[in-house]
């Protein structure tokens, strides 16, 4: 999911109040993630280069989201449409979705 993506679906569904946490990651690039304030929903993690948005996959057992892979850009389409496909491909593991 994009961050428009995000925002979009929060805003319809009248969630407009989200939690931000910010850090500086190992590679000295302001990492982010945000999550809707006070309700369920999904958690995005972003890396932040010259003021572009860069997903960060953060896979089950890791702990640390400073240390988390940033997607490639030509994979971020297909996680978006099969996350478990494309965790394959990164991983080369199998996941349950």
């Amino acid at each position: 999911m994009t961050f428009e993506q995000y925002l979009k679906v929060n805003c319809t569904d009248g969630n407009i109040d989200h939690s931000l946490r910010a850090q500086i990651g190992s590679d000295g690039h302001p990492r982010f993630y945000i999550h809707p304030s006070n309700v369920s929903g999904e958690t995005l993690d972003f890396v932040v280069t010259d003021n572009q948005l860069h997903p960060v996959y953060v896979w089950d057992g890791m702990t640390n989201a400073a240390e988390a892979t940033i997607i490639p850009p030509d994979i971020r389409a297909e996680m978006d449409a099969d996350r478990a496909h494309a965790e394959k491909i990164l991983f080369g593991k199998e996941t349950k979705v």
